[in-house]
């Protein structure tokens, strides 16, 4: 201030966080007036505010708090609430009308989509009940999906409750084998023998992807078969040793007459016993032609009784 008239300096206290304004100035008689402002910082006013304001934060946060739980118990309370069977009977805010009419269409399309799920395994039921043929349905887990009446039928079982393995219907070796192999994706096929009756399964995978995801089994009762095979087999053996008797007299008595020499008597006896084993021949052969048209004839009467029975039957 002495040389230029005016003077001005600040100084700053970091202990106490003020800072000091000092100004000067030179009157015309030559002396000089000198004054001074400490300043509070900005820092200093909080550290004395920090009481009120600590205060003024807590109350805030927990007002905060409230008014946050008040609302997102607003917000969250509908929805859950919220009928997911019947959406359209809730009551709600404006925003949440457009999850309710998807959650509506979603449930239309469910209720159909099971809607037909039920007709087709209905039909399937009906269907497989009016067979004689048994069907079994499993999955690659052996559990049972489905079994109509004639399989229980022909493998003398009573019907299994929930999630029963298809191993409960039948444990015998045989059946088990089959199911093994049909679920290796093989083609399954054994015989099994339940209460006098022969029964046949054939057993075929399900596949989805290449991997198999289930099989199904068809029984059938082939009792008949294998008894009529049964007699046939045993129908030959007796046919079969009936003519090798007189082939093998036949023959004996032909060598006879070629390798001794034999005086006319004896070989016209044996030419005789050759022609009666000859007849007997004969008569096997037309009884076997007579076993062959009675069959055909058999055939015939079985069509005719099949196409008048219906019509005796109302006589």
């Amino acid at each position: 201030a002495m040389e230029t008239g005016i003077g001005r300096s600040e100084r700053h206290s970091a202990t106490i966080s003020e800072r000091t304004v000092y100004a000067a100035r030179r009157l015309e008689d030559g002396t000089v007036i000198r004054v001074a402002q400490s300043q509070r910082t900005a820092l200093a006013m909080l550290l004395e505010l920090r009481g009120p304001i600590l205060l003024i934060l807590t109350a805030a946060l927990i007002l905060s708090m409230c008014l946050a739980f008040r609302l997102s118990r607003r917000l969250v309370t509908p929805i859950l609430d919220l009928d997911l069977e019947h959406p359209e009977r809730c009551r709600t805010y404006d925003e949440l009308a457009p999850l309710l009419t998807r959650i509506r269409r979603q449930n239309e399309t469910i209720q159909k989509q099971m809607d037909d799920l039920r007709r087709q395994q209905e039909e399937f039921r009906e269907l497989t009940e009016h067979m004689s043929e048994g069907i079994v349905v499993l999955d690659r887990n052996t559990c049972l999906l489905s079994c109509n009446s004639a399989a229980l039928e022909l493998l003398g079982v009573e019907a299994p409750g929930p999630d029963a393995s298809a191993l409960d219907l039948d444990n015998s070796e045989n059946f088990r084998m089959v199911i093994r192999q049909v679920l290796q994706g093989l083609r399954g096929e054994g015989r099994i023998d339940r209460n006098g009756r022969c029964v046949q399964i054939m057993a075929d995978p399900v596949e989805r992807e290449g991997e198999v995801t289930g099989s199904v089994l068809v029984l059938l009762d082939v009792t008949a078969q294998e008894n009529s095979e049964k007699l046939r087999r045993e129908f030959t053996a007796n046919v079969s040793h009936e003519l090798k008797t007189p082939l093998a007299s036949i023959k004996l008595l032909s060598d006879s007459i070629l390798q001794n020499d034999m005086d006319i008597d004896t070989v016209r006896e044996f030419v005789g016993d050759i022609g009666n084993e000859a007849d007997r021949l004969n008569r096997m052969s037309q009884k076997l032609l007579s076993l062959s048209r009675i069959e055909a004839i058999l055939g015939v009467a079985k069509r005719v009784r099949d196409k008048y029975a219906q019509q005796a039957n109302q006589k």
